[in-house]
């Protein structure tokens, strides 16, 4: 029997660890946030006429960037105001559509590191290709070979800027493990230095990333409206056009996902608003998958892929979202054109019992297998095609088409699928799945 003497001695020595945990978990999600080091250039896009330029030096300087259209003239320069150890330079009034080239140095020397560029989007520009890294943040061997395949890919199948993409956007998890400061230097910055300095990287917030309150310190994103899309002013969330595309990030790792949060009646209110030709949606958690998590445990991931697929998806398949990615799940998956939890792939004029006409319908590629790779059934019947293997995605979009290449290690295309404006058809090639090569969907 425990004596009431006893049992406050241990309420008190219970309320003293308490505090004292806080107080340390307080301390390492501050300390963790910092890092000391050089962090080359990297890329914030902003609006069609402006670029965020961010980078950060051991010593405080007066960060300076000169910029041009000509890599041997780079005639425009901006500085910071006060010396600073992070940068973050706005440049402004560029043309529309524009390729530009910048050096970044300090005031008291003239810059003489390496000239990168950068492409400024344009509405009317012909195509768009996106690189998407899905759970890119564990560094190492499988990484490294992942970033080298797709590159090879790219420059052996050259976009309208030859072996580089237009944009990056990742599937969230980009630092592990815990997505430190530290982290995100050696997992994140440092192995796609040389691509983040050329291109814009908009990157997912992924649950390893919420571990830390490092994501939204060190990533600005475009939240006013000033690139497309309907304001948000909240990073958690936001939109962005590029050229004939849509652009939808959210985050399924911090935000609540219920039908009236704010989240969720932001992504209406967008989904109204928006003109473009193609949209697209990104976030970490996947309403379907059958990889390292089964997205029809509701418990699983603390009921993230659940609320997603009961809450989000009916909103994103009536605004007429085309594609949505997500990561979570090691490995690659693609799932036939799906709505309202049927999957749609039939040449007739049938549809599944028990739904209305459908006009639209919505595809799920869930890329969770950039930097590492799981174990997991990867059968989920909704799949067209499942693969555990490390890889990315390239995707091709110009105004009567999107097509989407799963790109492995080896530089092989694995899974390919094509949707086409007009007319109202999708098909889809894919190797190693359930679906013949060339099969027309309707739309």
């Amino acid at each position: 029997m425990i004596s009431q003497s006893m049992f406050k001695v241990w309420l008190k020595a219970l309320a003293v660890f308490a505090v004292l945990y806080g107080v340390g978990r307080l301390t390492v999600l501050q300390l963790d946030c910092f890092y000391e080091g050089r962090r080359a250039p990297y890329l914030q896009i902003q609006s069609p006429q402006s670029m965020l330029l961010r980078w950060q030096t051991n010593l405080a300087v007066v960060g300076v960037v000169r910029y041009g259209k000509d890599p041997s003239r780079l005639s425009k320069e901006l500085r910071d105001t006060n010396k600073e150890t992070h940068h973050a330079l706005l440049l402004d009034d560029l043309d529309r559509g524009a390729e530009y080239y910048y050096q970044i140095g300090c005031c008291h020397r003239a810059p003489t590191g390496p000239i990168h560029h950068f492409k400024t989007v344009s509405q009317q520009q012909p195509a768009t290709r996106l690189w998407v890294l899905g759970d890119p943040g564990k560094k190492g061997p499988d990484q490294n070979q992942v970033i080298h395949a797709a590159q090879r890919w790219m420059a052996q199948n050259p976009g309208e800027r030859g072996n580089l993409p237009d944009l990056v956007l990742t599937t969230g998890d980009n630092a592990y493990k815990s997505g430190t400061n530290q982290q995100f230097q050696d997992c994140f910055f440092t192995p796609f230095e040389a691509v983040f300095g050329n291109t814009p990287v908009i990157p997912a917030h992924g649950n390893h990333d919420a571990r830390r309150n490092v994501f939204y310190n060190i990533f600005d994103f475009p939240v006013d409206g000033a690139h497309g899309g309907f304001p948000s002013h909240n990073e958690g969330y936001f939109s962005f056009d590029y050229g004939n595309l849509h652009v939808i990030m959210l985050d399924t790792a911090a935000q609540p996902i219920t039908s009236r949060a704010p989240m969720v009646e932001w992504l209406k209110r967008d989904l109204k608003t928006n003109n473009r030709p193609w949209t697209i949606a990104v976030f970490h958690h996947p309403p379907y998958t059958d990889g390292t998590h089964q997205s029809d445990h509701p418990s699983s991931s603390d009921g993230a892929m659940t609320a997603a697929r009961l809450v989000l998806v009916p909103i994103l398949e009536s605004g007429g979202v085309d594609l949505v990615l997500s990561g979570h799940s090691h490995g690659y998956e693609r799932s036939y054109p799906l709505r309202e939890n049927h999957v749609y792939a039939q040449h007739t004029d049938t549809k599944p019992e028990g739904t209305d006409d459908l006009t639209h319908t919505t595809v799920y590629q869930i890329i969770g297998s950039s930097s590492k790779i799981g174990e997991g059934q990867f059968q989920h019947p909704f799949m067209a095609a499942s693969h555990p293997i490390l890889g990315s995605v390239i995707i091709d979009v110009d105004d009567t088409g999107l097509v989407s290449r799963f790109i492995d290690s080896e530089g092989r295309e694995r899974d390919r699928f094509q949707l086409q404006l007009e007319p109202l058809t999708r098909s889809f090639a894919s190797k190693n799945s359930k679906q013949q090569a060339g099969a027309a969907i309707a739309n």
